[in-house]
């Protein structure tokens, strides 16, 4: 089945965008991964369900920026708990931005957070919690 294939049914063109969409994803992550071994991804778009993911090859460009960089993978589980909880919170009120979030989630003391008096709520971050 080719991808312009014409779909007989709306059910099939919903089914072929999807399957088209998931690969032009598959592609974008490929393209801006920075540190996931080149081999282990392509391993990952064309293995079969019972084969062994091969070890890394450190030898593709990703595998050489992540031996020099040596990044570090960090929890960032409560951080996201947090936001999802100012979000949650913020969500309740009218007219409420993107950066009204990130300015409450920062703890930030934009006139915006102290005006609506959002630095006075118990989701504010203290001091030295603060991003």
């Amino acid at each position: 089945e080719s991808i312009i294939d014409i779909p007989t049914n709306e059910q099939n063109l919903t089914n072929k965008l999807e399957r088209a969409a998931n690969k032009i994803f598959e592609v974008f992550y490929y393209c801006i991964s920075q540190y996931e071994c080149r081999q282990q991804l392509i391993w990952q778009y064309q293995a079969w369900p019972d084969e062994n993911k091969p070890s890394v090859c450190n030898k593709c460009d990703n595998c050489i920026k992540r031996i020099a960089n040596k990044p570090k993978l960090l929890d960032g589980k409560d951080e996201i708990m947090k936001l999802l909880e100012v979000v949650e919170f913020l969500s309740q009120e009218e007219q409420v931005s993107p950066d009204d979030v990130v300015d409450v989630f920062r703890g930030g003391k934009t006139a915006r957070v102290k005006q609506k008096k959002w630095d006075t709520l118990p989701i504010y971050p203290s001091e030295k919690k603060r991003c």
